[in-house]
């Protein structure tokens, strides 16, 4: 649901855009959080919806969950291989491909050999530890004054998080965040059984998890 009131302008131009020119990929309205409507547009009435045209090319969009079930269910026809997010991936990324962009054996496999550290009974003893590690870092931003979300948080995180889940040696370098977002940016854990390797701790479902490319100014709480 909307954090906030959505704007009658924004839900009116929603209700009336064009279907065939509607493109829910627009990455302003994802910042003033007026996405919802579009949306919910879709799920109405256009749920397997086709936009020619957009900054990432032409692409379908699958706004009903038991459709993208489905979907997610039949590796043979709606492949994960190579890409599962909007734009296309940089060369770069294919020369360490992960295993939530591969189908089945290659992602059953490499799903396998990963599960151990992102169980749930793992996870949960690593959760004081998370939520230390969370709390000092959103302390250590400043205060009434701009500053990009994505270096000071998102990066720095999920860095921290990665090193954590694989016990990385906190004296050794640890990889860059853009290869660890490479892996795990198109994954959502849902703790459900996986439908394309059958494992559970793993959920089939995708997600582009995204940050704020725009400065954030923090206020502390009263």
């Amino acid at each position: 649901m909307p954090p906030q009131p959505i704007p009658a302008g924004v839900l009116a131009d929603a209700d009336t855009t064009s279907l065939a020119t509607l493109d829910v990929s627009r990455p302003e309205r994802f910042q003033a959080e007026t996405h919802w409507p579009y949306f919910a547009r879709l799920r109405r009435d256009d749920p397997v919806h086709f936009c020619p045209d957009s900054p990432y090319g032409p692409y379908w969009s699958i706004t009903r969950y038991d459709d993208i079930v489905s979907i997610e269910a039949n590796h043979r026809q709606f492949s994960s291989d190579g890409n599962v997010i909007i734009g296309d991936v940089r060369p770069e990324f294919e020369t360490t491909r992960a295993f939530v962009t591969s189908d089945p054996p290659v992602h059953t496999r490499e799903r396998r050999a990963v599960a151990p550290a992102v169980s749930s009974g793992r996870v949960a003893r690593l959760e004081d530890q998370t939520r230390a590690q969370i709390a000092a870092l959103l302390d250590r931003l400043p205060r009434q004054e701009p500053f990009n979300w994505v270096e000071r948080v998102s990066n720095e995180l999920t860095t921290e998080m990665i090193a954590s889940l694989f016990d990385f040696p906190r004296e050794k370098p640890v990889p860059s965040p853009r290869a660890g977002r490479n892996g795990t940016r198109s994954s959502v854990t849902t703790g459900r059984r996986c439908s394309r390797c059958g494992a559970s701790g793993h959920g089939s479902r995708r997600a582009a998890t995204s940050s704020p490319p725009w400065p954030v100014t923090r206020t502390p709480l009263r």
